[in-house]
């Protein structure tokens, strides 16, 4: 398993964004700790990332 640490140069409210796909029933998202699971396919390979932000508004960070 592997892990990395994303800053955002500018605002973003991902708190907003995962309000809106939650409205997907195919998004597994927990609106309480600001995290979506995304699947993917890398080389052939199946996996599920896990996407937390843990930034604000103003500092967005994941």
């Amino acid at each position: 398993m592997w892990s990395e640490h994303v800053t955002l140069e500018y605002p973003y409210h991902f708190e907003e964004v995962l309000k809106r796909l939650s409205f997907d029933p195919l998004n597994v998202i927990q609106l309480d700790e600001k995290v979506i699971y995304v699947p993917l396919c890398i080389d052939e390979e199946q996996i599920v990332v896990r996407l937390q932000g843990i930034g604000t508004v103003q500092n967005p960070q994941f």
